[in-house]
């Protein structure tokens, strides 16, 4: 299932690259790992772009997520239709 903006448009970000990083990540410290991860807005909906370990120090614009909420977000932006 794509995500879809306000105007009804169907929109993907090929994240594939990410999950299966974050997949490696999960397997070696945990569905609960920390992350931050950056977002940035493709018409109309927030897609996120990068992510990094959480060391209690969020720069300007990221977002905390566990590792097991940030790839269900990047499963979702990488589908189609």
């Amino acid at each position: 299932m794509a995500l879809q903006n306000k105007n009804g448009e169907s929109i993907s970000y090929d994240s594939l690259e990410q999950i299966e990083r974050l997949q490696n990540d999960i397997e070696e410290h945990g569905e609960t790992l920390r992350v931050f991860a950056k977002s940035k807005d493709v018409q109309g909906v927030r897609i996120y772009t990068s992510y990094r370990y959480d060391d209690g120090k969020p720069e300007e614009g990221e977002m905390p997520f566990t590792a097991e909420q940030l790839l269900y977000l990047l499963f979702l932006q990488d589908s189609v239709f």
